[in-house]
């Protein structure tokens, strides 16, 4: 089996095989297996998964056959945020040194750490990335703090709402679909409890 291994901000990595056989292929497994620790650590979270559909792909046989024992890890964490983004000459430039993030010298440690307990060869790609952007419409105590107030409505602009991760003044560190349900359901509220 291979492992490939994904950093959100995320990176992914690959590991040579430790079985000759995975069953099931990871073409027929669940995308999310589970989630593990690595010594003893919840942060970041790390969990692991197959890999559905990428037989569909039209790729090279003995790729496809390397990939059929192959076992996405992810290990997730928060980043400072420090970040801008500008429009600058009709492009969007994004001014970010992952470099500068502490988070991901601490998950590439903890598959290293993986890689030397478990025996597996693992390679990364170099680039992180993120599956769940945060921000853009921040919560914020007044207008020169945030776009939305504590309910969600937009400063100045009367029964527009945010319910989304956009309103999220910072990164959940794990997936953040209960943070961003449970703010939607909040903001979802306030309409409700007033229209009755």
């Amino acid at each position: 089996m291979t492992l490939l291994l994904v950093l959100p901000l995320t990176l992914l990595a690959f590991a040579r095989r430790f079985k000759d056989s995975a069953e099931p292929e990871m073409f027929k497994s669940p995308p999310v297996l589970g989630r593990f620790k690595v010594d003893g650590q919840d942060i970041p979270f790390a969990g692991f998964g197959g890999l559905p559909g990428f037989d569909t792909l039209p790729l090279p046989p003995r790729v496809k056959k390397k990939l059929a024992k192959t076992v996405l890890l992810a290990g997730m964490g928060a980043d400072t945020g420090k970040a801008t983004i500008r429009f600058e000459k009709g492009r969007l430039e994004l001014d970010y040194d992952p470099a500068k993030e502490p988070i991901f010298e601490i998950i590439r440690e903890n598959f290293r750490v993986l890689e030397s307990q478990s025996g597996l060869k693992t390679w990364a790609i170099a680039k992180p990335f993120t599956f769940h952007p945060w921000g853009g419409a921040c919560l914020g105590a007044g207008p020169d703090l945030g776009v939305v107030d504590h309910n969600g409505e937009v400063y100045g602009n009367p029964g527009l709402f945010i319910a989304d991760g956009s309103a999220l003044p910072a990164a959940v560190g794990t997936p953040p679909s209960l943070t961003i349900a449970a703010w939607a359901h909040h903001v979802a509220d306030g309409p409700a409890q007033r229209a009755s």
